[in-house]
């Protein structure tokens, strides 16, 4: 067990020594400095003629949250959310090349166990937790 434990703080000791800093400033204005690793990633799809779901600002939604944020049980019965969701070709085109064409979308909504929520008049209720597990509110 020490042996692990001496080993750990060496692997510590290394990984702290690799980038310490700067110094910690002592007087106002000064400034210190301290780097950690940093890694970007991204993943460029090629145009074509599928369809895509971006948000306001033309940024692919990979998934898509509504977040309710906190509530307090009790003083609402009601959480209603809205959010802006664009269906697009992924090479940017227009879904035609006249102005006869229509198109329809249909937007589903299904809960993690995959229950239709929120069509047809369906309401999703938001289940609280903790000292409020027992409350209930809904949700559109």
């Amino acid at each position: 067990m020490k042996r692990v434990l001496f080993g750990l703080l060496a692997v510590t000791a290394v990984a702290f020594g690799a980038n310490p800093g700067g110094s910690v400033p002592t007087t106002t204005g000064s400034s210190g400095s301290v780097g950690v690793p940093l890694e970007v990633r991204v993943t460029v799809l090629p145009k074509g003629p599928q369809l895509v779901l971006v948000d306001e600002n033309n940024v692919l939604i990979q998934k898509l949250s509504f977040d309710h944020g906190n509530m307090v049980a009790g003083l609402s019965t009601e959480s209603t959310l809205e959010k802006e969701v664009r269906l697009m070709r992924a090479d940017g085109a227009a879904f035609a090349t006249n102005n006869s064409d229509t198109y329809k979308a249909k937007f589903e909504a299904t809960d993690l166990n995959g229950n239709d929520i929120g069509s047809n008049g369906k309401v999703l209720v938001l289940n609280g937790h903790g000292a409020a597990s027992s409350e209930k509110i809904d949700s559109t």
